[in-house]
C-alpha cells in the first residue's frame, strides 16, 4: 500500500483532517514493519495535526519525533517502561500505537485503525501489549485476538504497573521479539 492508500483508509475509518490525535506512528509505511507496540493511550498528545508528519513515503518518524521532542524537552524528562522497551527494540522495525488515539482514552477509540494495522502487516512477528487497555484489545485473549494471525507466543503482554518489571524480564523479552524478527542478536540487546 501507498502513504495515498493508508490515507484513503483512515479516511475511511472517520480519522480526517486535522487530527490532533495520533492513531500510530512509525517509520514509513506501516506495512513493512515486524513489530506493533500497543499502549492504552499516549502519556501526551502533541496537538499538531497528525497527518502532516505524512509523506509520499509514508509515515515521518523522525520529523514527528523532533516536533515531540521540541514540545516536551522542557518539561522533566523521563524514561518510563514502555520507552524502555521501544528504545531496545529499534534495531527492529515497530509499529507504536495505542488502545486509544488520545491520552483522553475516553473519548477516542483506536481498535478500527488497530485493527486495520493488524490485518496489513503480513510482516507481524510480535505483539507487544500494555496496560489493562492495550491488552484488553491485542492481549492474547483481547477482543482483536480472532483478526491476529500469530500464536500465542509470539503476544507479549503487560498488564501490572510497569515499574514491576525486572531487568531481566525486559532482557528475556527483547531477546525472543529478536529472535523471532531475526534482526538482532543478544549483543543488540540493552536491559
Amino acid at each position: 500500500m501507498t502513504s495515498n492508500e493508508w490515507m484513503n483508509i483512515l479516511i475511511n475509518l472517520q480519522i480526517t483532517t486535522p487530527c490532533f490525535p495520533r492513531p500510530f506512528i512509525c517509520k514509513g509505511l506501516p506495512q513493512n514493519h515486524e513489530v506493533i507496540v500497543i499502549g492504552n493511550s499516549p502519556s501526551r498528545d502533541v496537538e499538531v495535526d497528525w497527518r502532516s508528519f505524512w509523506t509520499e513515503d509514508g509515515f515521518d518518524y523522525c520529523k514527528f519525533k523532533t516536533e515531540y521532542t521540541r514540545r516536551f524537552c522542557e518539561s522533566k524528562t523521563r524514561t518510563d517502561f514502555i520507552n524502555s522497551i521501544i528504545n531496545n527494540l529499534k534495531p527492529l522495525s515497530i509499529v507504536e500505537t495505542n488502545a486509544s488515539m488520545s491520552k483522553y482514552a475516553h473519548k477516542c477509540s483506536n481498535r478500527e485503525v488497530v485493527k486495520t494495522l493488524l490485518g496489513n502487516m503480513p510482516n507481524l512477528k510480535a505483539i507487544i501489549a500494555f496496560g489493562e487497555h492495550g491488552c484488553g484489545l491485542a492481549g492474547k485473549s483481547g477482543k482483536l485476538r480472532p483478526y491476529i494471525n500469530l500464536p500465542n507466543e509470539s503476544i507479549y503482554e503487560f498488564k501490572h504497573p510497569y515499574a514491576r518489571i525486572s531487568a531481566e524480564e525486559r532482557e528475556r523479552i527483547f531477546y525472543k521479539v529478536g529472535i523471532a524478527c531475526e534482526e538482532i542478536k543478544v549483543s543488540h540487546i540493552r536491559p
